[in-house]
């Protein structure tokens, strides 16, 4: 797995250090989420304990919005900020963050080039999950 470090000479979309790899996180556990958020979806809430003067407040529900609100606003961030980016650096940039997978860097398109799309992304997608 490659290291991530984040571009920071002219690079306007410089985020601090833990932010940064929170936001790297966040991407590399995409595939998970999707996963959970489609579980959580389909899931249905338990039946109340039944005792009629039970001391405990069953907010199950509320719980399961919330998560699942969560997870949608993370899914939705790291979706919509592919938009930002020209389309042949999408895919790269994606499955780099995601999978580890290198860039595949051509005479038109350098290591430079690459760097700057991912520092936009993910300044995108801390944007959009209001983290700055």
């Amino acid at each position: 797995m490659p290291k991530n470090y984040q571009r920071v000479k002219d690079n306007p979309y410089v985020l601090p250090n833990n932010l940064y790899m929170r936001v790297v996180y966040i991407v590399k556990d995409y595939e998970r989420l999707k996963d959970e958020y489609d579980v959580a979806v389909g899931y249905s809430t338990p039946a109340v304990n039944g005792m009629p003067r039970s001391q405990e407040m069953n907010r199950v529900t509320e719980g399961k919005a919330l998560l699942i609100a969560t997870m949608f606003d993370e899914l939705y961030a790291i979706t919509e900020a592919l938009d930002v980016m020209p389309r042949e650096f999408r895919d790269g940039v994606f499955k780099k963050l995601v999978k580890g997978d290198p860039w595949s860097i051509t005479t038109t398109q350098t290591k430079e080039m690459w760097q700057r799309y991912e520092s936009i992304y993910l300044y995108g997608i801390a944007q959009k999950l209001n983290l700055i």
